[in-house]
């Protein structure tokens, strides 16, 4: 088993760029405050000022995020000069200062880099990736939960080289959404003291190269040992009050790193300085280290809460504290809380450190725990069977209705495109459950409730969901009422709903489901990148959903998505697989196969796999929802492709079933999993037959291409 290395880093943060000024910055041991400029505050807001980074000069045209990621890459590269074979980002709030822009002067522009897998584009191009890009949005654990991807990639050989990171920069909706659930500091960040009283945000990035080694190359700052998730499924917004979630979160982190509780030297704390998440994490150490805590701190009273990047910059900060021996000091504290009875480090200190763990916890219950180290000569050992994602279940919500509604539309008309009708489609809903959500979770809650009503499965543990563009009704609806009232009021429920993994968590929250909860946003390859993270991150006998879904909105979309400005006929929808991990295949199955950036000779791969197991696919589908829209030159490899195989193979066009939205390849899943157990589907009156021995293929075109398989008994 190859170990991951963490052989270069960069960052951007409110308290420095380098090693040297943040280390000069905790030797001052104070909380931090700079004047924010993007946008008007309520002039007789009492509120500490957020936390900002002066603009970036290079890439105007460019979203804040962007340039800053662009930034920090170009300091990473000057340290290691070679291209990654893969990146995964994380981010919250994407390019979405320029779409708000948009939205309140009514200017009738679009933001064509809204979207927080722009970010991931943007990077790969800049830096010569053609591997996989993995987009990860799940609120501020989204930072952390990047190196879990990346840590599974290396150890089962998906990669040698991984650009791994996370940004985040100020917007309206964060800003006015924490302030409507009264969560902003009126005094100024506090973690853990008796007096805290909410957060102040901030902004950054760091970016990381992680390596697969057997041994520590020259260059190593430090080893990548474990990573921890953990979901508390108890609330949207508020942490599970005793602590759960954040103590399964760094159990399972010190699980997957092989060592005991015991070797950890430091804890970097989520600590925001909100009343109950402080409180919660504390609670969940005290259960895991008893009377032998060791030294920790939150450096939030320096950074802000800089969101999706904090799990990022923390472990950036973490690897210093290893380099220089130093526990960074816990900025604003004074007074022991009596509910928490523990007091952090409060001025510099130097201490032996060989393994830091840091903590990342997110609306919707997300946890992320990660653990780095310089102790080199641990032995561990890890059980690296290969995992099979065994299809138990499965529906889908689209134009037509469910998968019953949908095979009869599919195979009398060729389409079931269209919008999903959400009033006939939550009648079974429990409307307490239901009462506050919007299309895209209504969307999913709907399928994921007709899947485990008659499903035998006794517990559901994660949720792996994608989605190109999250809830966009919540976050509309958010900037409607935010700039009706001259920028005053945001509504609290819209703000919650507003972020990319709130459906996932509401699909938790339903199901009780308490390991990995992992949101995917990729454009057209939010469902492929879902499917590979589950195959990546699953354990032996757990159960999962799988899935994607979209919402059309008639306003936002065209704004967001280019693609879309022009189309009369809207179309959404969404579809979840029941999975269970195993290490043996039993029926149904389902597995990626391929996924690089959309070049010549990444279609010449993807020719010669197939050529070469031709005789297994009975049906091969494809999808082009990206370059059959924009005139782009991916049009022609597409069209290779179909040439290549239209002699032999029954091909489908997915899209010209399923309708054009971004998530529609979790339909195509749906009927293809039809297809292979039934040796046949009906399309447009038409049988497309195959031996029930044979596995259908997937493959989508745009930007990048992917393709993935489903098999049956074999």
């Amino acid at each position: 088993m190859k170990r991951a290395f963490i052989t270069a880093v960069s960052a951007i943060t409110p308290i420095g760029e380098t090693h040297e000024e943040i280390t000069a910055y905790f030797q001052k041991a104070r909380e931090n405050s700079v004047e924010c400029t993007y946008f008007p505050l309520p002039v007789d807001s009492p509120l500490v000022k957020p936390v900002i980074i002066p603009n970036i000069a290079s890439r105007s045209d460019l979203p804040k995020t962007h340039r800053l990621a662009l930034h920090a890459a170009d300091k990473l590269l000057e340290k290691i000069g070679v291209a990654p074979d893969a990146l995964v980002f994380g981010s919250t709030t994407g390019g979405i200062d320029c779409t708000e822009s948009i939205i309140k002067n009514k200017c009738g522009g679009s933001s064509p880099d809204h979207s927080i897998f722009s970010i991931s584009e943007h990077l790969g191009r800049h830096v010569g990736c053609t591997g996989p890009h993995i987009a990860v949005s799940t609120a501020c654990s989204s930072g952390s939960l990047v190196f879990k991807i990346a840590l599974e990639m290396i150890r089962k050989s998906e990669a040698d080289r991984i650009l791994v990171g996370a940004a985040d920069t100020l917007c309206r909706l964060t800003y006015h959404g924490f302030n409507a659930l009264q969560l902003l500091s009126k005094k100024g960040s506090f973690p853990l003291d008796a007096y805290r009283d909410g957060l102040i945000l901030g902004e950054g990035v760091a970016l990381f190269m992680v390596e697969a080694a057997d041994t520590p190359p020259l260059n190593t700052v430090c080893e990548l040992i474990g990573v921890g998730l953990s979901c508390d499924a108890y609330h949207a917004a508020s942490p599970d009050p005793e602590g759960d979630g954040a103590l399964r979160s760094m159990k399972n982190s010190l699980r997957d790193a092989g060592i005991n509780y015991s070797d950890i030297d430091y804890i970097n704390l989520h600590g925001t300085a909100t009343v109950e998440n402080d409180k919660a994490e504390l609670k969940a150490v005290r259960s895991l280290f008893s009377s032998q805590i060791p030294l920790f701190s939150s450096v939030k009273g320096g950074t802000g809460h800089t969101l999706a990047a904090s799990g990022a910059i923390e472990a950036y900060i973490s690897t210093i504290c290893l380099s220089e021996g130093l526990i960074p000091p816990n900025a604003g504290f004074t007074h022991e809380d009596p509910e928490i009875g523990l007091s952090p480090v409060t001025g510099l200190a130097y201490r032996e450190i060989s393994t830091v763990l840091s903590n990342s916890f997110g609306f919707g219950g997300n946890n992320a725990s990660l653990l780095v180290s310089t102790d080199y000569n641990s032995k561990r050992s890890f059980n690296l069977d290969k995992i099979v994602l065994n299809v138990v279940d499965y529906n889908c919500l689209t134009g037509a209705g469910n998968l019953t509604a949908t095979l009869d539309a599919v195979a009398k008309s060729g389409s079931c495109a269209g919008l999903v009708d959400i009033a006939s489609n939550v009648v079974g809903l429990d409307p307490r459950a239901v009462r506050r959500q919007k299309r895209l979770p209504l969307i999913t809650l709907s399928v994921a409730s007709s899947i485990t009503a008659g499903s035998s499965v006794s517990a559901i543990n994660s949720v792996y969901l994608g989605t190109s563009w999250g809830p966009m009704s919540e976050t509309f609806d958010f900037y409607t009422r935010l700039f009706a009232s001259n920028e005053t009021f945001g509504s609290a429920i819209d703000f919650i709903g507003s972020v990319h993994n709130a459906p996932a968590a509401q699909l938790a929250l339903m199901c009780k489901a308490k390991s990995a909860n992992v949101t995917l946003t990729g454009g057209s390859t939010s469902f492929y990148q879902a499917l590979f993270s589950a195959s990546l991150l699953s354990e032996n006998n757990e159960t999962a959903l799988l899935g994607a879904a979209d919402q059309y909105h008639e306003t936002l979309l065209p704004i967001v998505d280019p693609r879309f400005n022009g189309v009369q006929n809207g179309c959404d929808g969404g579809a979840l697989l029941l999975v269970n991990a195993s290490t043996n295949k039993q029926g149904l199955s389902i597995q990626p196969v391929f996924y690089s950036v959309n070049t010549h000779s990444a279609v010449d791969e993807l020719i010669d796999i197939i050529n070469d197991r031709h005789d297994m696919y009975g049906v091969v589908w494809y999808s082009t929802v990206e370059c059959l829209i924009t005139d782009k030159s991916s049009d022609d490899q597409y069209r290779r492709f179909i040439s290549e195989f239209n002699r032999y193979r029954h091909l489908l066009d997915g899209i010209s079933i399923t309708g054009r939205f971004d998530s529609s390849s979790s339909i195509i899943a749906v009927l293809a999993c039809e297809q292979v157990l039934n040796g046949s589907i009906v399309v447009n009156g038409i049988e497309y037959s195959s031996r029930k021995t044979e596995p259908a293929l997937i493959v989508e075109f745009g930007d990048m291409i992917y393709a993935y398989e489903i098999s049956g008994k074999e």
